[in-house]
């Protein structure tokens, strides 16, 4: 069976500088950034979308 398309929603994601950190030329995912990366995660999850 394939999928074509997959809609899932999720709230809005923090802002670039909510989720980014920027430091001596580095970029990190800021806690913002991570928590809203796990939520959309156990979305995936819960709606059993993964292979």
């Amino acid at each position: 069976m394939k999928i074509d398309n997959i809609t899932i929603t999720v709230p809005f994601p923090p802002s670039v500088n909510h989720y980014w950190y920027h430091a001596k030329h580095e970029h990190f995912i800021t806690a913002k950034g991570k928590s809203y990366r796990q939520l959309v995660a156990a979305e995936i999850m819960r709606q059993k979308l993964y292979k």
